[in-house]
């Protein structure tokens, strides 16, 4: 309820907060209960600093896009683009599939190709740079990258940035 409300409200700056807390899962909890063990609130804070700062970096991508795209984005195309920033290791079509359907209710992997991927490639935001030897049902799985000539250096070091962070943590 309350991310409904912050979501209605245009209250973003919360949401960004409360969307690391989210991808964090286990992290977060283990965290909480070793703060409530010590006392000592300082792994929590760093925790929580670390987090919402790779959250503002992830934002900044996605506006960065949205700004020198030509394509109007929607909700679910921010969701898409949040997701692929956020997955650990290569960006596949197969392996985004499988990092939707653990944060939300299972779809069809043609679904979520059709709804969330193919709209992104069309629009020449995703580029298809590669395919797996795996198919995912009658297509192909696809090695993804963002257009990179949509994103500014800044924006670029904060992609390294994420991915190493991100393949940190595996």
């Amino acid at each position: 309820m309350a991310l409904w409300h912050l979501l209605n409200s245009q209250a973003y700056p919360y949401i960004i907060f409360n969307r690391g807390i989210g991808f964090a899962g286990s992290n977060y909890d283990r965290i909480i209960r070793e703060a409530k063990y010590s006392g000592d609130l300082t792994y929590f804070l760093r925790f929580m600093m670390k987090s919402v700062k790779l959250e503002l970096e992830k934002e900044s991508v996605m506006q960065t896009i949205a700004s020198n795209s030509n394509y109007k984005l929607s909700g679910i195309d921010y969701q898409t683009m949040l997701y692929l920033l956020t997955m650990k290791g290569t960006k596949t079509v197969g392996d985004f599939m499988h990092f939707y359907n653990s944060q939300n209710d299972k779809k069809k992997s043609k679904e979520i190709f059709e709804e969330m991927l193919l709209p992104l490639i069309e629009a020449d935001i995703l580029k298809v740079v590669g395919y797996t030897k795996r198919m995912l049902g009658d297509m192909p799985n696809m090695f993804l990258e963002f257009n990179k000539c949509l994103i500014s250096d800044e924006e670029e070091m904060h992609l390294k940035r994420l991915k190493n962070f991100q393949s940190s943590k595996k």
